[in-house]
């Protein structure tokens, strides 16, 4: 498994880990005080596990691009333009990956939203990576 796919599978665990806490505590013999506690804790928890991975991710995305733009010098006019394109749509991925992030943060992300990011900043990471190869 690459180190993309790990993003992707440790994203998707943390958010596993929150449906099943929730889960948990709702079907918990607990007062109604004591299972709000719970979930503002679970769900706090949750949103940190999911900030942290994705928070790795915008930096991963952010190293390659600057790797990128640094080695894009050496290479032909035509594989300049291509790897310009990949530039460009890694920074629109990392900037919708950092409205996640600030949605998530916030307790407003919404998870197709969350996997959207997710699937185009390691598409543009991947992409990069080709040009780093070169």
């Amino acid at each position: 498994m690459g180190k993309d796919n790990g993003k992707k599978v440790a994203v998707g665990a943390a958010l596993g880990l929150a449906a099943g806490f929730l889960a948990g505590i709702l079907s918990a013999p607990k007062s109604g005080k004591e299972t709000r506690e719970d979930l503002k804790t679970g769900a706090k928890n949750a949103a940190k596990a999911a900030d942290k991975k994705l928070q790795a991710l915008h930096e991963d995305l952010t190293k390659q691009v600057r790797k990128v733009e640094e080695s894009v010098k050496n290479l032909s006019d035509a594989a300049k333009k291509e790897a310009k394109e990949a530039i460009d749509a890694a920074k629109k991925a990392r900037d919708q990956l950092a409205s996640v992030i600030a949605a998530v943060r916030s307790g407003n992300s919404v998870d197709e939203d969350l996997d959207i990011a997710i699937k185009n900043a390691s598409n543009a990471l991947d992409n990069l990576k080709k040009y780093l190869k070169k």
